[in-house]
């Protein structure tokens, strides 16, 4: 979790792996959570983006403002195409995703690296000229850059 609870507005869980995850989070942190769906519904603050694995790729979360400090919840996170659409649709409509959390990581398919290429740190890292890395991405036993195949992982978007 981000430094501080009382930063964070609200879990955001993705339907529907992530639904357990977010429930069980939401009430161990003592923190609101809401799901987003595969269904499309004229509701407020509506934003899409896309799962592109799944068979029904549109995703709607609903309910978003400007402002909004948001974890995201899912079960995996295999290439991490999710995250960072779903990470820039939120930037996009003002709310501030803090950070993700997962059960689950494949490493094998390099989702950090994609979500830590993507990340406002990472790009006023490369604009100021100073040396990358990734902080949350430390080096794990038994792969070479990241850890086994799959294992619990934070990652933060």
């Amino acid at each position: 979790m981000p430094d501080g609870l009382n930063s964070v507005d609200f879990l955001l869980g993705l339907d529907a792996g992530g639904i357990l995850p977010t429930v069980s989070l939401a009430s161990a942190a003592r923190l609101p959570y809401k799901i987003a769906w595969k269904l499309h519904l004229p509701l407020d603050g509506a934003v899409r983006f896309s799962e592109p694995h799944a068979m029904r790729t549109d995703v709607f979360a609903y309910g978003i403002a400007p402002g909004q400090r948001i974890v995201i919840v899912d079960d995996e996170i295999t290439t991490g195409r999710t995250l960072t659409d779903l990470t820039r649709r939120l930037r996009e409509a003002g709310a501030v995703p803090l950070a993700a959390a997962c059960l689950v990581e494949d490493t094998t398919r390099e989702a950090r690296d994609l979500l830590w290429s993507r990340s406002p740190r990472s790009r006023a890292r490369r604009e100021s000229g100073r040396p990358g890395g990734d902080p949350v991405a430390p080096r794990l036993p038994g792969h070479p850059r990241r850890g086994g195949a799959h294992h619990p992982a934070r990652v933060r978007p």
